[in-house]
């Protein structure tokens, strides 16, 4: 007899989701991997939450920078006169604000999703894949 274990996970759906309609695509996904949609609604985030979600880490910042500096690049902008600078850390830190900032004026889908067995790994295959 095999055992199979319900879990419970709690989802935040960018806010793109709804602005470029494709809520139903994504929701599609989560039915396609075998999750049931428990509860949903749009939410508003507070400045804390922001903060918690979007973290400062140096490394990351760079990271992000530096992505942000390669896709300047590849459209032949020219990030310091833009942006005043050419540091991805600082580059990555007003990303970090803008998103922070963003965050808090638009809504989100909030969702418990639940499933059985290996509910996490069904989710990062979403995340990485997009679902194929």
């Amino acid at each position: 007899m095999k055992f199979s274990a319900r879990e419970e996970t709690f989802v935040l759906v960018k806010p793109d989701v709804l602005e470029r309609a494709l809520f139903g695509r994504i929701f599609q996904k989560f039915e396609d991997a075998d999750l049931n949609i428990e509860a949903l609604k749009t939410v508003k985030s507070t400045r804390e939450q922001a903060y918690k979600h979007y973290l400062y880490d140096k490394n990351h910042m760079k990271n992000v920078g530096k992505k942000a500096l390669f896709e300047f690049e590849k459209e032949s902008l020219n990030a310091k006169k833009l942006l005043g600078t050419e540091n991805p850390e600082i580059i990555g830190a007003r990303i970090l604000r803008w998103s922070r900032e963003y965050i808090t004026k638009v809504k989100v889908v909030a969702c418990v999703l639940s499933g059985l067995n290996r509910l996490w790994e069904k989710l990062v295959h979403l995340k990485l894949s997009g679902g194929q």
